[in-house]
């Protein structure tokens, strides 16, 4: 652990006279490396008030204080935040998904689809599309009964950025959905979605 916090400061020192440089750029970098490594020395911290924090604004920041530093114990804190009780710091926890690359993060994202909050349930959907996760379009399509028109529009959206055929039959039978936004978006997804076969 102190190798750690050792390695951390020589960093910081190290990249501290840069702030001086006569490069308003190199000056930019170095800015955003010791917002890094600041946060990587305070990782331990920012899971703390993650885990106990009464301040929930406090509980949202960590969660994207933590979204920026690399490795596998900020992620696992960060996909326990998306277990939140309080819907804010679910959705932080959501956003900060669409930073990760990690295999874990699709498995989150297929139960937050299921979540009790239209907003975490939308959000999900919109950062299936935005990951480009085709593989999975099938727990997409299910929810193309979505109740709730915010949902239902990102579940589109995210079809069509996927682009994936599987997809044709349920957006074409979406052309007839009652509300002309839906319609309008099912008609947009099926633009996006590329041939069959290719």
């Amino acid at each position: 652990m102190s190798n750690a916090k050792d390695s951390l400061n020589r960093r910081r020192e190290l990249i501290m006279p840069l702030l001086q440089d006569p490069n308003p750029g190199v000056q930019k970098c170095a800015s955003r490396a010791l917002e890094k490594i600041e946060s990587q020395n305070d990782l331990d911290t920012w899971i703390e008030h993650l885990k106990e924090g009464k301040n929930r604004e406090l509980r949202v920041k960590s969660v994207y204080a933590l979204a920026r530093i690399p490795g596998e114990k900020p992620l696992r804190a960060i996909l326990e935040a998306t277990k939140s009780p309080e819907e804010d710091v679910r959705a932080a926890a959501v956003r900060t998904l669409r930073q990760r690359n990690e295999i874990q993060i699709f498995e989150v994202l297929i139960e937050l689809l299921e979540d009790q909050s239209d907003v975490i349930r939308a959000l999900a959907a919109e950062t299936i599309g935005l990951k480009g996760a085709r593989k999975l379009v099938p727990y997409l399509l299910a929810h193309l009964s979505e109740k709730n028109k915010e949902v239902l529009e990102q579940v589109m959206t995210a079809l069509g950025k996927l682009g994936d055929p599987l997809a044709e039959k349920p957006l074409i039978d979406m052309l007839n959905h009652p509300e002309p936004r839906v319609r309008g978006l099912a008609a947009l997804a099926l633009g996006e979605l590329e041939p069959p076969g290719d």
